[in-house]
């Protein structure tokens, strides 16, 4: 019996997933099973029926993993946050089987679309993923409905999968960063044509405004319109599993601002591939939709987006996309740093989406001691306090008590080269052809060092700190 669960008891926590094999002896002095047809994800393994004792040189354990180059490496002084790389870098390995990246290798093992879009930050730095998202944006592409132009939730396409608009936003997504990362256009060619059938569709789900109505796909089951999956639990939540239920209005402010995003990137790759009148209609769309999704949720008397006690996702993710009025943007900002610093005295407060922007937000305003503050709490929710509970692959949810390894929380590791060592892409300049470089010091950690191998040679970021001395 195969157990992924990080305490090794199964009267703690089972997480076994029915993951077992029998194998019946022939009674010969020299036997060998190992599973040609299946893969099994597991921390530790039960084995019973034996007559002695087995030693520990009597099993193997083989990782099976789509075996991608590594491109990138990254060390610090501090040792939580090397121990993070590790895991992180691991997780993405345990994860990613048969050219897609999983959400879990043992219970459900889907291509969602979001959990993938979280794992990317740190995938393009620690990995050459050219290939890989490139064939996993096809499977979303082969995976759209020829006759609607919906894209589902996952790819290979799953029915009773849960999921929303940025889990289908995934055919738009991955392209763009292969794109930014690789300089590759003919990943954004082969997609464009998804793309616009899929926004067509979407644009079908909206009001008037222009705003999209809250809508769920036929067949499906009850996790429709997803929006900041898997955020930290609450207690007056109810869900069968330990991550939040977010609001109506967190799902539909955060849909929108998704939409927004899909919007922008299709006219950006439009204006790329020379199609200048879509461009040009995608511009005038995301104004539009800028300024609906203002007016529909912005309160400029509070500079907030949401009335709800979770902030950090709905404040950080407009900032991103600078639909903010500029007039405000000062005021949203300083909502954020006082979530974190004094609300959630320095703890972080997101989902699988919601790391992505909130870090990515951060890391653009320079703001690297709010993320390390977030990362080193020893204290619930944190990433530090999952380490020191004994986790060596990233949770599925904030609190133990679900699966042990999942991609939920992956984006942290991008971090680790576009914060700290401050390895950073040119848009103008895709393929790392011309390379940004601004480390971003923090209190806590006196030297770091990241390399990143593109397809113009290695980049090299390192720096160190001795008293007041840079």
């Amino acid at each position: 019996v195969y157990y992924a669960s990080h305490t090794g008891d199964p009267r703690v926590l089972n997480e076994d997933f029915k993951q077992a094999d029998r194998y019946i002896c022939r009674g010969g002095p020299d036997e060998e099973f190992a599973s040609q047809f299946n893969w099994r994800a597991f921390r530790f393994v039960l084995v019973t029926g034996l007559k002695r004792k087995p030693s520990s040189s009597d099993a193997v354990a083989e990782l099976i993993t789509t075996d991608l180059p590594r491109c990138g490496t990254f060390e610090c002084s501090d040792a939580v946050l090397n121990r993070l790389h590790e895991l992180v870098v691991h997780t993405f390995r345990c994860t990613t089987l048969g050219g897609i990246q999983v959400d879990c290798p043992h219970r459900e093992r889907l291509g969602y679309g979001a959990e993938g879009q979280g794992g990317l930050p740190q995938a393009v730095y620690n990995f050459d993923a050219a290939a890989f998202y490139a064939k996993w944006a096809r499977d979303f592409q082969d995976g759209q409905d020829t006759d609607t132009g919906l894209v589902y939730y996952t790819a290979p396409f799953r029915i009773h999968s849960g999921g929303g608009p940025a889990w289908s936003g995934a055919c738009v997504v991955y392209p763009w960063n292969v794109y930014l990362f690789y300089g590759d256009k003919r990943v954004l060619a082969d997609g464009y044509p998804t793309m616009r059938r899929w926004l067509a569709w979407l644009d079908t789900q909206t009001t008037d405004d222009g705003l999209l109505r809250p809508y769920g796909l036929p067949k499906m089951n009850i996790w429709q319109y997803l929006g900041d999956w898997a955020s930290p639990r609450r207690p007056e939540d109810t869900l069968p599993c330990n991550g939040h239920w977010t609001s109506d209005e967190e799902n539909r402010v955060f849909n929108d601002l998704h939409h927004y995003l899909q919007v922008t990137l299709t006219g950006r790759i439009a204006a790329i591939l020379g199609h200048a009148d879509e461009a040009r209609a995608y511009q005038e769309q995301a104004t539009e939709l800028r300024q609906a999704i203002n007016r529909a949720y912005f309160d400029p008397q509070t500079a907030r987006y949401t009335r709800g006690e979770q902030q950090q996702t709905y404040l950080a993710f407009p900032l991103l996309l600078d639909i903010v009025p500029a007039e405000h943007r000062e005021r949203v900002l300083r909502n954020l740093v006082d979530d974190i610093v004094r609300k959630r005295d320095g703890h972080l407060d997101y989902g699988v989406l919601g790391g992505v922007y909130t870090l990515a937000e951060l890391i653009r305003a320079g703001r690297s001691d709010l993320i390390y503050s977030m990362v080193t709490q020893p204290t619930w929710p944190s990433y530090r306090q999952m380490i020191e509970q004994g986790a060596t692959t990233l949770w599925e949810h904030w609190r133990a008590g679900d699966s042990s390894i999942h991609n939920s929380f992956l984006a942290i590791g991008g971090w680790f080269y576009s914060g700290l060592a401050g390895i950073l892409p040119d848009p103008d300049s895709p393929g790392f052809r011309h390379v940004i470089i601004r480390p971003q010091l923090v209190a806590g950690v006196t030297w770091a060092r990241a390399t990143f191998a593109s397809m113009y040679g290695e980049s090299e970021s390192r720096w160190e700190v001795d008293g007041n001395r840079f």
